[in-house]
C-alpha cells in the first residue's frame, strides 16, 4: 500500500469516526430531550422502548469507534491493511468496503464458517 493509499484510509477512518461520534451524541441528546418531556403514563412504555432501541444504536455506534481507533492504532504501528491472522496483506478492494478490517477476505471467511485452520 502506498503512503497515499494509507493517508487516504486515515482520512477514511477520520471521517468515520467523527460520524460516529455525531451519532452517538444525537442519541443521548435526543434520549434526553425524550426522557423530559414525557408526562402521560401511557407514552412512557412507547419510551421506554424507543429508549432501548436508541441504546442498541449507541452501543453499536460505540462498537463502531473501538473498531476504527484500533485501525488507526494499526496505522501508526505500520500493521494496517496487514491480515491478523495469516500476516498477508487486506485487500484494497475489502479495506475501501470495510476500512476497520483486520482479517483479509480468506481468513474471514474460515472465521464465519468455524474454522481457524
Amino acid at each position: 500500500m502506498t503512503q497515499n493509499q494509507l493517508q487516504e484510509f486515515r482520512w477514511s477512518l477520520e471521517e468515520l469516526l467523527r460520524d460516529s461520534m455525531n451519532k452517538i451524541e444525537n442519541i443521548c441528546g435526543f434520549l434526553s430531550q425524550k426522557s423530559q418531556s414525557c408526562s402521560i403514563e401511557d407514552s412512557k412504555g412507547s419510551l421506554e422502548l424507543d429508549k432501548k432501541r436508541l441504546l442498541a444504536l449507541a452501543d453499536l455506534e460505540g462498537r463502531m469507534v473501538g473498531e476504527i481507533h484500533q485501525a488507526l492504532n494499526r496505522m501508526d504501528r505500520g500493521s494496517y491493511g496487514i491480515c491478523v491472522a495469516c500476516k498477508g496483506q487486506i485487500s484494497l478492494r475489502r479495506l475501501k468496503t470495510y476500512p476497520t478490517a483486520r482479517f483479509c477476505t480468506q481468513c474471514k471467511k474460515l472465521i464465519e464458517n468455524g474454522s481457524t485452520n
